[in-house]
């Protein structure tokens, strides 16, 4: 079965990217117009990240639709 991280395979659809299932979330650390920053741990490396969950508003039919962005830090 086929999703948006993986393909028929089981293969990942996006090289380099990994899934929000590999954080452990520690805190939220704010917010602005366009979404919210998290400070997470990765469970593969034990590294502390900035995940920021981005609002993609959909034009079409108005669903709001979370976009999660990791940076080292």
């Amino acid at each position: 079965m086929s999703s948006l991280e993986r393909d028929n395979h089981g293969n990942a659809r996006f090289c380099g990217c990994s899934s929000i299932r590999d954080f452990e979330f520690l805190g939220k650390l704010g917010e602005g117009t366009f979404g919210e920053v998290y400070k997470a741990r990765s469970k593969k490396d034990t590294s502390v990240v900035a995940l920021k969950r981005i609002l993609m508003h959909n034009e079409k039919d108005g669903v709001r639709v979370p976009l999660y962005y990791s940076s080292t830090s």
